[in-house]
């Protein structure tokens, strides 16, 4: 997966919130919120298309820009990504302590609920490891 650096985050949180953006509309919330000259701007939104998650249409004199990804597809693949550099067996904590610091509404919780209801009919007896030898404490001899 296409990994974006923080600026360019914020510059695909406002394509995503937007079907379809003018460069002069991203300029100005961006300069509300950073410290960014137009060319940066331009310069990130043009990563962004080298990329191939923006894609920019000329509509006269102006660029309208469009997202070639849906921001839950690739915030999923994002997180995917990440957990998969981390053993599975450390999963369950780290979800654990995630879900601890996040506000939570009685629809969210209802909605965990039932995820974990059906998870419960697929459970397995143990965790495996999902590392290569030598890279987390699952292969450590007992007393190392």
């Amino acid at each position: 997966m296409l990994k974006i650096s923080a600026a360019e985050w914020q510059v695909m949180r406002i394509i995503w919130a937007n079907k379809a953006i003018k460069s002069s509309e991203i300029i100005a919330i961006l300069k509300d919120n950073s410290h960014w000259s137009q060319s940066t701007i331009k310069t990130l939104l043009g990563r962004l298309i080298d990329k191939g998650l923006v894609k920019a249409q000329r509509e006269g004199r102006a660029f309208i820009y469009q997202a070639n990804i849906q921001q839950m597809t690739y915030q999923k693949k994002m997180l995917a990504d990440d957990f998969s550099r981390i053993c599975q067996k450390e999963h369950p904590d780290l979800l654990l302590e995630l879900l601890a610091d996040m506000p939570m509404t009685e629809e969210v919780l209802q909605a965990f609920k039932t995820l974990l209801e059906e998870k419960a009919g697929k459970l397995v007896d143990a965790i495996p490891c999902n590392c290569p030898l030598g890279q987390c404490k699952c292969h450590q001899k007992v007393g190392d």
